[in-house]
């Protein structure tokens, strides 16, 4: 096991130092987060439609949200759980979890500085995403029945570049089974978006299906870690299942860990840090997007954002989410030790 990403045990009982987003456009829900480029980030929100992109710019450790209106002609999205930057293509995707087949997306497009620079597109056949999981994880886990992916039971909730830099991996928050989570690739992910292209597809063989021993919970985040080290994935309580974990390095419950994934079947990831269900200003962390980030020199280190604000009635109100930039020491030590 890997030693705790957490540092040492007067480190492990304090507060994660989590802040505010800060900006006049109140990013509440933040659910997915990428970099875009040093000290410029994407975000999806759950929240609504109306209000799923921002943009965050980093300085000096704070990072400032600005809501970035949707072009017109979009194809509809409503609760975004994924987002990632992969070549000149930035793709986004929703949860799966609503019936309505309208608002199912894998969508792609290309941004600038001041926004997005061409039309989002939806991935041929992306409104039957879910079917294809559906049939690709019952027919390598014939356990699973047709009500394990039920409208109350199903939901997206992990985007990661895979390491190939070809294709995607999705992370589900559930269905689970015997306590496992489930990882599935895409397949064909470029030639889904052209013209009279074939519909998107989910790769059926058996060396790209994973189920993942997470404590009992579901993918809640994850990401890609440079030069082919593998993931880093967030999980918490699935659909129905337990809202509290075993920590390896406390007695305490754990609401949410953070595990090391090298990405291959024959390595079960490792836990490395424990979210505990503490409250920061009376406010419970929910961690559910983490991106690397870029630091002055090269450097990088984690950026973990909670989706814990209050919802707005409008841009300007509510409470913000917040977020934490893991400091570089403790992830420069956590690499050192892979």
């Amino acid at each position: 096991m890997l030693a705790n990403f957490s540092g040492s045990d007067e480190e492990k009982s304090v507060s994660l130092q989590f802040q505010e987003f800060i900006g006049t456009d109140i990013l509440t829900e933040p659910s997915g987060i990428t970099e875009l480029e040093q000290d410029r980030f994407l975000v999806v929100s759950d929240s609504s439609p109306d209000t799923a992109f921002y943009l965050l710019a980093h300085a000096s450790g704070v990072l400032t949200a600005k809501h970035l209106p949707s072009p017109p002609n979009m194809p509809k999205v409503d609760d975004l759980e994924g987002v990632v930057l992969l070549g000149e293509y930035i793709y986004a995707i929703t949860s799966y979890s609503d019936n309505d087949p309208e608002i199912r997306h894998l969508i792609r497009f290309q941004m600038d500085a001041n926004g997005f620079n061409s039309q989002p597109i939806a991935a041929r056949g992306d409104y039957e995403l879910k079917k294809r999981i559906k049939q690709a994880l019952k027919t390598a886990f014939p356990k699973l029945n047709s009500s394990d992916f039920s409208r109350e039971k199903f939901n997206i909730e992990g985007l990661a570049v895979h390491k190939d830099k070809k294709e995607l991996l999705i992370g589900l928050r559930g269905p689970t089974m015997d306590g496992k989570a489930f990882v599935v690739s895409t397949e064909g992910l470029l030639g889904a978006f052209e013209t009279n292209s074939h519909a998107i597809k989910i790769n059926q063989n058996n060396e790209n299906i994973y189920a993942l021993k997470l404590g009992g919970g579901g993918v809640r985040a994850m990401t890609c870690m440079a030069d082919n080290k593998g993931y880093l994935i967030v999980s918490g309580k699935s659909i129905n299942g337990d809202d509290k974990f075993k920590c390896p390095y406390s007695n305490d419950k754990a609401k949410f860990l953070l595990w090391y994934w090298k990405g291959s079947k024959n390595h079960e990831p490792e836990p490395i840090h424990c979210f505990f269900p503490i409250k920061e200003n009376g406010i419970m962390v929910q961690p559910e997007g983490i991106t690397l980030t870029t630091l002055d020199g090269g450097e990088q280190t984690l950026l973990i954002v909670s989706d814990d604000g209050k919802k707005p009635e409008g841009l300007s109100s509510g409470r913000p989410g917040r977020y934490w930039i893991v400091e570089p020491e403790r992830y420069r030590n956590f690499l050192h030790r892979l």
